[in-house]
Parts: C-alpha cells; structure tokens; sequence
C-alpha cells in the first residue's frame, strides 16, 4: 500500500520508467494465487502461531531488502517475489482464525473490526511512509517500516498466546472427558416405530449438539 509513495524516490535514483516499476504487481498476484492454498495447508497442520511468526520476521526482512536496491529490474523483482511469499503468511487468512478463537460473544464485530484494519492501514501506512522518505530518506524508511511493522507484530505475537493453535482432535477428546460421568455406564435401548436407539449417546448431544448416534432396525438387532 506505500509503493506510490517510493515510486518518484525510485524514478530520481534508477531512472527507471512506471511500467518498470509497477511490474511488480504480476509476480504479486501470482505469488499470492500459487501460494494461497499451502498457507491454509499449514494453518491447518501447525496452526496460527507457528505460522504467523515467522511470516512477520520474513515480511519484515522482504521490506528491509528494498533499502539494498542496486538499480536492477531483476533484482527488484526478486524483492517483490520474496514480499509476496513472505506477506502470504500474515495474511488475513491467517489472522481472522485468531480472532474468531478469542471471541464468543461479538465474534462478527471482532472480525469486522479486524477487516477494517485493512482500511486503516491503506490510509496511515502512504502518509506515514511519506513523512520517512521526507526526513530520512527511502532507504531508511524501507528500514523503519521494516522495524516497525516485522519487529513489532512479531513481538507482540511471541509474547501473546495466539488463539486457534489447539489441535481439533485433541480438543474434542477433552471435551468429551468432560461429559463422560454424566453418561450412565449401562447402555440402555429405547424400541420405538421399529428403531432401536442407543440411549448412552445423549448426554453427547446435549453437550455438542452434532453427535447423533445413527437409528437401527430393530429387525437387524433381534438377527
């Protein structure tokens, strides 16, 4: 969201032409559709904290590898691949697990509220990275913001627990030991319009509400 604002910074010092610079945004894009689905791969296998941390150190070093720009195409673009890999794990993908984890009540207006950061950071990020260009010039500024934005949600996850890293089945099993002394150990049988039903199973349904043990045929069970 801050390209617009190094874009003159780049066109004085490289003389490079618009379309050069800009044609960053094709490695983007396809960096971001090829890579999609194996960050969600990786949520699901090692959860929000194991991926979001190294995604925001990585994130920040992509921006701090701007400030060595050497005038090169090729190497700008390398940058931009490497930002575009690294930003995919820090993506709202990533972040809207979290949240919906930590909050039980208001949970749409906590991921409303998370979206609309998106918003507010289009807005903040081009005038405070103008001011840093202005002051202290781009490749410091890359520099700044690489500090600023890596370092500081990287720290601030390490020293907070991220929600949503609880393994599903690990925490279903919990929840199940939970309930067990309320189920009654003899199983009992409820014989009704030709069904049999196992009677043990409810206590889980009242407590989970998805587990439904599956009606037999009381012809098959007298077999």
């Amino acid at each position: 969201v801050t390209i617009g604002t190094f874009v003159a910074p780049l066109e004085h010092a490289f003389h490079w032409r618009r379309a050069e610079i800009y044609s960053f945004s094709i490695v983007y894009a396809f960096a971001g559709i090829l890579l999609a689905p194996p960050v969600g791969m990786l949520l699901d296998r090692w959860g929000i904290r194991r991926v979001a941390l190294p995604g925001a150190v990585l994130t920040g070093l992509a921006i701090a590898l701007f400030s060595t720009l050497n005038g090169s195409i090729a190497y700008w673009l390398a940058c931009w691949l490497f930002l575009a890999s690294a930003s995919q794990l820090v993506m709202t993908t990533v972040w809207v697990p979290a949240v919906a984890h930590h909050f039980h009540a208001g949970r749409k207006l906590a991921l409303a509220a998370t979206t609309a950061g998106i918003g507010l950071s289009t807005l903040i990020a081009p005038n405070l990275a103008n001011v840093l260009i202005e002051r202290f010039g781009w490749r410091l500024a890359y520099l700044i913001m690489c500090l600023g934005w890596g370092g500081l949600v990287a720290l601030v996850g390490f020293f907070h627990q991220v929600g949503g890293d609880q393994d599903r089945h690990a925490k279903l099993a919990a929840d199940v030991l939970k309930v067990l002394p309320q189920v009654n150990p003899r199983p009992g049988i409820q014989v009704g319009a030709g069904l049999v039903q196992n009677q043990q199973i409810r206590p889980f349904e009242q407590a989970f509400g998805q587990f439904h043990a599956p009606p037999h045929p009381a012809a098959e069970l007298a077999d």
